[in-house]
């Protein structure tokens, strides 16, 4: 079976390239053919007036030789004829004498005679008759004019050969059309190589589009032109740096969340170990009432901090996928009290002091829970930093913009530990950590329940000195 040739596809400047070069064909043809016309139309009517006016002069001068010639008896008209037939010879053209339809002169030779019927000869007395006719040597014109009737039936043929001029025109019309197809052809180039210049950048453009769509997104369209070809590569480029942007935080969000449940795998499997643990030594070992009391003791402690990692895990994911918090005026008084009364008991077991200073300021915009596990958040955290006997503070003031803060004394923080702050299940010292109940969640919610409140969370911390826990209200 013979296969289909595929169609060619001509590119979108190809196509251009076709359209203007045959635009200006078509332009070009029609200005040379109005030029050849009308210059051959203005010459052969210049032409054919030096004739008229030559036979019109002639038939003039012939009607009073003829006339002087009838009124003295003369018999001498063929001579009259064969005079005038040779001085017009003289100027390239011929004569024929017509007396009462029959020819009484032809300075015509055999090749110049029309082979068609001659109209001209039916020409009635005082009109003029011109006619172009072919013959074997040539066009030729003639113009036949009737004498006086007072003269007799005298019909006077005036002949001139024609064909030089048709000869030279159509000269004219090869030199026009050479000269055409010249410019044609130096125009088909010059547009060729122009259009194919002006659309080099358009597939530089396409070329990194395709790239781009390959997911190739570092792909860029190098054109520097201030022209719409450069701001479609410019559009394009800025296009593609979003795409890349975007790309990199999905990727890096990706890998976020592909961290944070390799965390939260390795988080869980410890109290979910000890649980099992526990419950297989029950069940195939038979402990005594203390050992069964410290095994149920173990599993209720490692079940409630799979309970706590996954109920910590669930505020982070709500904060961060659900909709802005509605904001009111939080009494500021009040939450710092509420705060200090929870985290009281604690700050109790651990041997530390927590201090409460004055509310610099009544009210806050903001969710008062959020804000007050935020601010217990991180009382919890000053206070598992001290040791016994240490001091926290808990207060806010106002300056520039309102801010909270929580100051402890404890054993601080590292350069690596303040710049990891805010990563889930990051931990300085995990063994400790782990000790404590903590999973490394709760700085992290600390971090986005502030961003909710248009706040930014700060850390001013030195090892063996302490650390400044800041909110600051961008706007309150």
């Amino acid at each position: 079976m013979k296969q289909k040739t595929p169609p060619v596809k001509l590119q979108f400047w190809q196509k251009a390239c076709a359209v203007l070069w045959g635009a200006f064909l078509v332009c070009l043809a029609m200005v040379c053919g109005a030029v050849y016309f009308w210059g051959k139309e203005q010459s052969y009517e210049s032409e054919l007036s030096a004739h008229l006016n030559d036979q019109a002069a002639m038939i003039q001068q012939l009607a009073k030789d003829v006339s002087a010639l009838e009124s003295r008896g003369s018999n001498a008209l063929p001579a009259l004829w064969r005079v005038y037939g040779r001085q017009y010879e003289a100027h390239h053209a011929a004569l024929e004498i017509y007396e009462n339809g029959q020819q009484a002169y032809s300075g015509l030779s055999e090749a110049c005679i029309p082979q068609a019927q001659r109209q001209e000869l039916l020409v009635q007395p005082g009109q003029r008759m011109r006619l172009v006719y072919a013959t074997p040597a040539g066009r030729r014109l003639f113009i036949a004019a009737a004498l006086p009737e007072s003269l007799g039936q005298i019909v006077v043929v005036y002949s001139a050969d024609m064909e030089p001029f048709y000869r030279q025109w159509e000269q004219i019309l090869q030199l026009l059309c050479l000269a055409g197809g010249m410019a044609a052809v130096v125009y088909a180039a010059v547009l060729y190589a122009l259009l194919r210049w002006m659309y080099q950048p358009l597939e530089k453009v396409t070329s990194a589009a395709r790239a781009l769509g390959c997911g190739q997104f570092s792909a860029r369209a190098a054109v520097n032109r201030k022209d719409e070809f450069g701001e479609l590569a410019s559009a394009l480029n800025g296009m593609a740096d979003t795409v890349q942007s975007q790309m990199g935080q999905l990727q890096a969000v990706a890998d976020q969340r592909q961290r944070l449940l390799e965390n939260m795998a390795h988080e869980l499997r410890t109290p979910l170990a000890a649980v099992s643990g526990w419950a297989e030594t029950m069940r195939g070992v038979h402990l005594s009432p203390e050992e069964q009391a410290e095994a149920l003791d173990s599993i209720l402690l490692e079940s409630r901090r799979a309970a706590e990692l996954s109920r910590r895990m669930l505020e982070l994911s709500v904060l961060q996928h659900d909709a802005a918090i509605e904001k009111k005026p939080v009494a500021v008084p009040q939450l710092l009290q509420h705060v200090q009364t929870a985290m009281l008991p604690l700050a109790k077991n651990r041997g530390v002091a927590l201090q409460l200073g004055e509310a610099a300021f009544e009210t806050v915009p903001g969710d008062g829970a959020l804000l007050e596990s935020l601010l217990g958040n991180l009382c919890e955290n000053a206070i598992k930093a001290s040791s016994p006997g240490g001091v926290v503070q808990l207060g806010c003031e106002k300056r520039d913009k309102k801010c909270f803060w929580v100051r402890d004394y404890g054993r601080g923080m590292s350069r690596e530990t303040l710049e990891n702050l805010g990563q889930p299940f990051y931990r300085e010292d995990k063994a400790r950590s782990r000790r404590e109940g903590g999973a490394g969640l709760g700085v992290a919610l600390c971090f986005e329940i502030a961003r909710q409140h248009g706040a930014r969370l700060q850390y001013f911390s030195r090892p063996g000195e302490g650390t400044l826990a800041m909110v600051e209200f961008e706007k309150a």
